[in-house]
């Protein structure tokens, strides 16, 4: 199967550039999202309790984590509280429950934040809340989670951003590991037997475990590129969950060298 590789010297360039300069330009950019969209992150994207919002206040959260302006915290507060009642109670018309979707979950990184930054039980319930929805989204005969219910069997590399980390760090704060830690750590590996190519050291975007895609290898189930965002999000994911991962878990090894062996291979991929 061709290769693709997207993987080019604007990566390696923005790096270099980046760590020559100071924290300035991380709040720079925050400020610059709070004085285009002042009433609502929300009128960025348009697309509520998604990812695509929750990535951006993720952003300003580690922000606000180094220079602890109240500003920014607000600011995420007003987002998650658009859809999170006084009780905890998640909107379901925000929230499509139906489309059983990882893109859902990655917003209920910032009800952990703010129950730990605020200590206000509403945080914590609404955090519950996406755990079991996570806990109760379909998974194909290998027990890897669907991307998507419209996308059936199908794992990306974009859901382990999207949907471990928040399960590695709930863990963590609440004293579920069992369950969290090895559902963190089961759907990356898995993904990674699959997908990985080992002369690459990078994984193909996707697996079709039924094979049945249009875009699915009859015979391994894969994409057929190696895309850098997808590689992005699932870096990225791995970090997060190693973050929280007990060095003692069953796992951490077999993590630590994956994480590793991908880093090797996104620095081959780049054409400096």
């Amino acid at each position: 199967m061709k290769k693709r590789f997207f993987i080019g010297a604007s990566i390696a360039l923005a790096i270099s550039f980046v760590q020559a300069q100071t924290t300035t330009w991380a709040v720079d950019f925050s400020n610059a999202i709070i004085k285009r969209w002042p009433s609502s992150i929300n009128n960025m994207t348009g697309k509520g309790w998604e990812y695509s919002n929750g990535i951006v206040l993720q952003g300003i959260q580690k922000v606000y984590e180094y220079n602890k302006d109240t500003s920014y915290l607000s600011y995420i507060k007003k987002y998650v509280d658009t859809y999170v009642g006084s009780s905890g109670s998640l909107s379901l018309s925000s929230l499509d429950t139906t489309a059983e979707s990882f893109d859902n979950m990655q917003p209920g990184m910032l009800c952990l934040f703010l129950n730990k930054e605020t200590g206000l039980q509403k945080y914590k319930t609404a955090a519950d809340y996406i755990r079991m929805l996570i806990a109760r989204l379909p998974k194909n005969s290998a027990g890897g989670f669907w991307h998507k219910k419209k996308y059936p069997n199908q794992m990306w590399c974009d859901g382990i951003y999207m949907g471990e980390p928040f399960l590695s760090q709930y863990g963590f704060r609440y004293s579920d590991m069992g369950y969290c830690d090895s559902t963190a750590t089961f759907q990356p590996l898995l993904l990674a037997s699959h997908a990985y190519d080992q002369t690459a050291k990078l994984l193909y975007h996707a697996w079709d475990a039924r094979d049945s895609a249009s875009w699915a290898d009859k015979t391994t189930g894969l994409s057929p590129a190696i895309w850098s965002r997808g590689m992005g999000w699932f870096s990225a994911g791995m970090v997060d969950i190693l973050k929280y991962l007990p060095k003692t878990h069953p796992q951490y090894a077999a993590m630590i060298t994956l994480l590793g062996n991908i880093a090797e291979g996104l620095i081959n991929q780049c054409i400096i």
